[in-house]
């Protein structure tokens, strides 16, 4: 979200460089419709941003976590039912959806991360069996649940995402 938020401020689309030095309530709000404009215009979650943006990084976790003990710890390889899991709930993500962080865990499981600041952080760990083990913190609460991934990400879990974003 960094790189969208630094291309955003400096953004230039047909030649108009959108200016960031808005100081009062309402230039600080048409600023902020601007911002959602273009990210939602330009920077949506489409299939084609999930294969340029994401899935090169999803697909050398195989190759960097293929073995046990890859972070000195005791951990165990990247499980391959579980990076199929992740696979297929990446694809799934509704398009409005911004791109996570992807991750191994030392489980071998393949996890998700929708950073905003230290108080706006939501995961999903994906298991082999389509676990889905999720946990946010949005301020001053915390959720915490499972779920199981078939043919659709339970709802919860995309309402969790959006709460981060609203």
């Amino acid at each position: 979200m960094n790189a969208i938020a630094g291309y955003i401020n400096s953004c230039n689309i047909g030649g108009y460089v959108a200016p960031n030095n808005a100081v009062s309530i309402e230039s600080i709000r048409i600023r902020k419709l601007f911002n959602d404009f273009i990210f939602h215009r330009y920077f949506q979650n489409s299939v084609d941003n999930v294969y340029s943006l994401c899935l090169p990084q999803f697909q050398e976790l195989l190759e960097e976590y293929s073995e046990d003990n890859w972070d000195g710890f005791g951990s165990i390889a990247i499980n391959i039912d579980s990076y199929k899991n992740a696979h297929t709930f990446l694809l799934s993500l509704p398009a409005s959806t911004p791109l996570p962080e992807v991750v191994v865990e030392p489980d071998g499981e393949v996890a998700f991360e929708w950073y905003v600041n230290p108080s706006k952080v939501f995961s999903v760990s994906v298991g082999p069996k389509g676990e889905l083990h999720y946990a946010g913190i949005f301020n001053q609460s915390q959720i915490s649940g499972l779920e199981y991934f078939e043919d659709d990400i339970p709802g919860i879990i995309i309402d969790q995402i959006n709460k981060l974003f609203d």
